[in-house]
């Protein structure tokens, strides 16, 4: 419900215009006249109706209202619109642009947050928008701003998952970025209260890899072997592999598998989830090859990872001599897109 000011005070208000075609608000003629527009409880209420609705709608109780007047830059109503906005077009760590990349200049050293926005991670309905390049170097401890320090943590575990993190101070509306190793935000600098993961990558000892994101794929600069292993004789075996790609985040590593033959095999072999052996989650990650004489074969593997970056090789060959090889050149992070 509403008041149309021209039913309502029809002698006080301004005429239908294509700017305001309910009416609008009349300043009197003179200060004795009376057909300028009356603040009457009525008028004010229904504004106050409109104001209040959005902060029941949004959520925002006694506690989350400032108590002052409205300002740019300090708006409760702002908030409120933003926060409905977000519960009906947004999901929870869904996000639009926020990818990173290594920065040209000390590409193992600094990574560059591009701009973006997306839900945060940890709290509902609350929207956060990245809008400039934003550089931040992984083994200084965070600052605000760009060139900045970008670590929330104490100090980098080495070889250890890293998470990208754009963070949010919902009071005063900052938005920056930097790292940490814990998914939870824990650790996010004071009066950052909102994050969204954007992405995560294992770390070189206490650098990170080169590397280029399209979507919710990372490819390393150079492929890494993760697997050389000579000398296979015939049967049965299983083999442990250590993959590069993020953990904690059910990340599929993207590899590519070798195996070459001195002579004549039959090569039957499954890659499981995890180093507990686990069954695989579908068919792709299962080969059957026969060999004529010396060759080779080779398949590309996108592997599903569990709670670890270690998956096994089960295998059964027929052969004198193999020999396995596993290349990554490497992940898919899809979690950062589904929350």
């Amino acid at each position: 419900m509403a008041i149309r000011p021209i039913d309502n005070y029809a002698q006080q208000a301004n005429g239908i215009t294509s700017d305001y075609p309910h009416g609008s608000a009349r300043n009197v003629s003179t200060p004795a006249a009376d057909d300028g527009t009356p603040l009457e409880a009525a008028w004010v209420q229904d504004m106050a109706g409109w104001h209040q609705s959005l902060l029941a709608e949004a959520g925002l109780t006694n506690s989350d209202i400032s108590g002052i007047p409205e300002e740019v830059g300090n708006s409760d109503y702002l908030k409120a619109l933003k926060r409905i906005i977000a519960e009906h077009l947004g999901v929870k760590g869904v996000i639009t642009g926020l990818e990173v990349e290594n920065n040209p200049s000390a590409p193992t050293a600094e990574a560059r947050f591009k701009p973006g926005r997306g839900i945060a991670n940890n709290i509902p309905n609350e929207m956060i928008v990245h809008t400039t390049l934003l550089n931040k170097f992984l083994n200084e401890a965070w600052a605000p701003g760009n060139n900045a320090g970008g670590n929330f943590d104490p100090s980098i575990i080495l070889d250890e998952t890293i998470h990208f993190m754009v963070i949010k101070n919902t009071t005063t509306g900052a938005v920056d970025a930097g790292f940490t190793h814990n998914l939870d935000g824990s650790t996010l600098p004071a009066g950052y209260d909102a994050f969204i993961r954007v992405a995560s990558m294992q770390l070189n000892s206490a650098l990170f890899y080169e590397f280029t994101q399209y979507g919710d794929y990372f490819y390393f600069k150079d492929r890494l072997t993760i697997l050389f292993s000579n000398n296979h004789s015939s049967g049965t075996g299983t083999i442990t592999l250590n993959s590069r790609a993020p953990v904690d985040i059910r990340a599929r590593a993207l590899c590519y598998f070798t195996v070459n033959t001195t002579g004549t095999a039959h090569f039957t072999g499954v890659f499981y989830n995890d180093e507990q052996g686990r069954p695989k989650l579908n068919d792709t990650n299962a080969f059957d090859y026969s060999l004529g004489g010396r060759g080779g074969i080779a398949l590309n593997l996108e592997q599903q990872l569990t709670e670890s970056n270690v998956f096994k090789l089960g295998y059964f060959n027929q052969s004198t001599e193999n020999t396995f090889r596993m290349h990554q050149y490497g992940w898919v992070d899809t979690k950062r897109r589904r929350g």
